[in-house]
């Protein structure tokens, strides 16, 4: 598919900037623990908010920075690397293993970096973690974050009892020569998220650095059918370099039927457009399995079930009685006559 234009590594950079992907996550706004970033050799700028890179291929890259427990109670952290990817709502985070298109060019594998300590009231800890780049050089980024995560007291011999979790972007970029945009289809299946009746598509972006300010559109219909079944959108999504795109097309309580059905796909942005009309089948053995499984679908309780039968047996046993009266009244007016 032809690109309309091309992408400079630095409009990535200015992204993570203005804080694309860093986040917090807590049940209160005030964390347990601050992360102080630490400036290295191949650090790009004095940023306190993400890492910028700049490294050689082959060689190694080395981040640094400092945890400090902002409680009088002890704490216990677990930090890990972790690949970039894109949610379900457009959004890049860093907070769970992916799996990678192209797995020699894994910011978590290259880093290869998992830690779990206990930090004492108010006290501090250094980490440095080296980063062994690919001997082959590569063009765009690789693209990541380090997480920190709290785990909760489940002893309860703490004041503390939420959990926390912090991610900060890394970034390690080689050159910073111009690369094309490319989106690459890769299915659609019946799949349940959270329980719940949903198609998920999957949509490849093999190239490494970011496509942002994306737009998203779905509509699915029957095969050889114009009326839309199911449809969503997202607006400024940005995919994530070297993964896959998941997205859940809700059903509502409609079950999963067998057939053959078609997937309209559209995304636009500055960088590119793509279209795809992809045919995918529910089969009838995964369409009953499924819908066994969900809790979408209203189901009667056992209850409810044993009503209905109950109703039915009165009604049957009721007709039972009134065709036996009419067979007798019958018989008894013969006998007069």
């Amino acid at each position: 598919m032809l690109k309309k234009l091309k992408r400079l590594v630095m409009m990535t950079l200015i992204l993570i900037s203005l804080g694309l992907g860093n986040s917090a996550l807590a049940s209160e706004n005030k964390l347990n623990f601050t992360p102080t970033i630490k400036q290295t050799e191949q650090k790009m700028d004095d940023s306190q908010t993400d890492f910028k890179l700049k490294g050689e291929a082959g060689k190694t890259v080395e981040l640094a920075l400092e945890i400090k427990n902002e409680s009088d109670q002890p704490i216990s952290l677990k930090t890990g690397m972790k690949d970039a990817a894109t949610n379900n709502q457009g959004i890049v985070n860093y907070t769970a293993d992916q799996k990678v298109i192209n797995k020699e060019l894994s910011l978590a594998k290259l880093a290869d970096y998992t830690e779990k300590f206990t930090l004492n009231g108010y006290e501090k800890k250094g980490i440095k973690i080296k980063i062994t780049l690919p001997k082959k050089p590569f063009s765009g980024i690789l693209l990541g974050g380090l997480l920190i995560e709290q785990e909760a007291d489940k002893k309860g011999t703490s004041m503390i009892k939420n959990a926390f979790s912090y991610s900060i972007p890394v970034v390690v970029v080689e050159s910073e020569e111009n690369i094309d945009a490319d989106l690459v289809f890769n299915k659609v299946s019946p799949e349940l998220t959270g329980g719940r009746n949903a198609l998920k598509i999957s949509l490849d972006n093999p190239v490494n650095n970011l496509l942002p300010e994306a737009k998203y559109h779905v509509d699915v219909t029957k095969k050889n059918e114009k009326e839309i079944l199911y449809k969503d959108e997202l607006k400024g999504i940005s995919f994530a370099p070297n993964s896959t795109f998941h997205h859940y097309v809700e059903m509502g309580k409609d079950t999963y039927k067998a057939g053959s059905y078609i997937a309209h796909i559209k995304v636009n942005s500055p960088y590119g457009d793509w279209q795809w009309n992809e045919l995918f089948e529910i089969k009838t053995d995964v369409a009953k399995k499924l819908n066994e499984e969900s809790v979408s679908i209203e189901r009667m309780s056992q209850m409810m079930k044993i009503m209905i039968l109950v109703v039915i047996l009165l009604v049957v046993l009721l007709l039972i009685i009134l065709y036996v009266m009419r067979r007798k009244l019958k018989a008894a007016k013969n006998n007069k006559t």
